[in-house]
């Protein structure tokens, strides 16, 4: 699998989900992926510039204001894409927001009400491989400043 046509993907769906349309024009977003390497104990973080099934990837999203004044409501959102699972407890900073539809975002585990063969209903953690965004609240972003969001990824092991 090439690593360029996700991050691509990747870069593409963050730059088109800027929380409010003024946002759009003054702030911009750099993605940047790198494969996770741990060898005797030692992580690397290398660029990614090929993956394979079963490699870990960290995305990061630099939001950047392009302005001199401050911008505030700012979410910054990272798309999960079909074929990666989020690795849980990765994201930078702590406390993000998952969503299964990038419409409903809610705090981590999400949760789903399962029928149980007796009637009665149960909730249950929904598995992290159908979380397909997560968002942080990054509330006013100065002018001229940046903040970033991270999170790591594990492409999904051939059977």
């Amino acid at each position: 699998m090439r690593i360029l046509g996700l991050l691509s993907l990747m870069m593409m769906l963050c730059s088109t989900l800027a929380s409010a349309s003024d946002v759009k024009e003054t702030v911009s977003v750099r993605m940047d992926a790198y494969q996770i390497v741990i060898k005797k104990d030692v992580e690397k973080r290398l660029p990614a510039k090929a993956a394979k099934p079963g490699d870990v990837l960290e995305y990061i999203a630099i939001y950047h204001n392009n302005t001199s004044h401050g911008v505030s409501d700012l979410k910054g959102t990272l798309p999960i894409p079909v074929g990666m699972i989020y690795m849980k407890g990765s994201e930078r900073p702590r406390h993000a927001l998952a969503s299964l539809d990038g419409v409903s975002y809610k705090p981590m585990p999400l949760m789903r009400r399962v029928k149980q063969a007796d009637g009665r209903w149960k909730k249950v953690k929904v598995p992290l491989i159908e979380y397909r965004f997560l968002r942080w609240d990054l509330n006013v972003l100065k002018g001229e400043k940046s903040k970033k969001v991270s999170a790591r990824m594990q492409i999904i092991p051939l059977k």
